[in-house]
Formats: structure tokens, sequence, C-alpha cells
């Protein structure tokens, strides 16, 4: 199961007829646009629904980024990633087992 998002036909189709930087520039505002409904969302002022619509429009993007920046090089970087955050959340419930051990 690749971690990366992967490199598309509609991915490829898209720079090749719009180009890396005009797709760069979509990528930026559809991250953005997830930035707002996460903010929305936490006050209430959208639905889940919203949140989802703009969490697959950025896994649309990414899968252009993954084009442009290579596939393999991200995927590396987030399996890198991912087993840092396995070693800190064992390192957490390990401290908060101990914690529930203290009197």
């Amino acid at each position: 199961m690749s971690l990366a998002p992967e490199p598309t036909i509609a991915a490829r189709s898209a720079i090749e007829t719009w180009g890396d930087y005009e797709q760069r520039q979509i990528a930026v505002e559809e991250l953005a646009e997830l930035i707002v409904a996460l903010k929305h969302y936490e006050r209430h002022r959208v639905d889940d629904d919203a949140v989802v619509e703009e969490i697959a429009d950025v896994c649309v993007v990414l899968s252009q980024l993954a084009v442009m920046f290579g596939h393999d090089r991200i995927e590396a970087r987030v399996r890198e990633k991912t087993e840092r955050l396995m070693r800190e959340v064992n390192l957490v419930g390990r401290f908060t087992a101990l914690a529930k051990d203290e009197p």
C-alpha cells in the first residue's frame, strides 16, 4: 500500500494541459480551502461533508504534486515520518502507562 498520493493519469494530464506552475497555484488554493473548512468545522459553521469535499480536492492536487516532485521521494519521506510518529505515539503511551502506575 502506497502512503503517498499516487500520480494518476488525470494528474499528469492536468499538468500537461495547464503546466506545473498553474497546478502548484491550484494546490495552494485547495490547501487553503481545506484550512478554512477545518476552522469553520471547529466553529460548527460547516458540517463534515464540507471538510470531506476539501480533503478530496487536496488529494487530487497532491497527486499532481507527486508527479512534479517524485512519487518515490515522497513515499520514502512519508514512510520515515510515519515511523517517527509511531515511535512518538509508543513513547507517549509508555509514559502514560507509567503515570497511571504512580500513586
